[in-house]
This record gives structure tokens, sequence and C-alpha cells, in this order.
């Protein structure tokens, strides 16, 4: 997911890259509701909130450790906690994005 939002990113004019350095995209690293935002997808709110969801999951599943303890996750909730489950809602906002996101990903490939 965060590599073709990446790819989004990208191909709505923004640079990962300049003079050999490495630019970050705007908002905390891996934050996957900043970066949507500034591609041309413009996430509706059912699917800013699952972007939230899955950004939970994912930095925590790749960074379980931060690199201050200043910046450390808030400690997992409870299993009915709305961030911390999964629901047939979530369900279908994610086949809707995957979608969507499937439709940038074929227009930016016929441009190749």
């Amino acid at each position: 997911m965060e590599c073709l939002l990446k790819a989004l990113y990208l191909d709505a004019g923004h640079s990962l890259a300049a003079g050999g350095s490495h630019r970050k995209p705007p908002g905390r690293s891996h934050e996957l509701v900043e970066l949507a935002r500034h591609t041309r997808l413009a996430p509706d709110p059912k699917e800013e909130a699952l972007l939230a969801k899955l950004e939970l999951w994912v930095t925590a599943g790749r960074f379980p450790i931060e690199t201050s303890w200043q910046a450390t996750y808030p400690a997992p909730k409870p299993a009915d906690d709305p961030k911390m489950s999964w629901s047939d809602v979530d369900e279908e906002v994610l086949r809707h994005l995957r979608e969507r996101l499937q439709m940038h990903d074929e227009r930016l490939s016929s441009q190749q």
C-alpha cells in the first residue's frame, strides 16, 4: 500500500530524492493518510479512516521499537477498540480503495 501511494505521490509531481539525498514525503514516516492526501487519489473520509487503521498495524509490524521512547506507539488497546479490530465495513472500504488504486496503477502502466 505504501509503495503504491508513493508511486502516486511521484505521479502527482512530487519528489522523493534531490541532489542524491532522500526527501521525505509530508507527515510522519510511513503515514499513509498524509501520503494519500498528496496524491491524485483524493481519499474520502472512510478511506482515510481505513488507512489510519492500516498505518497502526503496518508501522508497528515493521518497526516495533521506535528510535526514541517519546515516539513509542500507544500500547495496544482491547480488541473491541475500533482501531484495533477489523469489520465487514472495513473490508468493503478496502475493496473499493483497492479498485481505485488499481485504476491509477493501470493508468500509470499505460503511460510507460
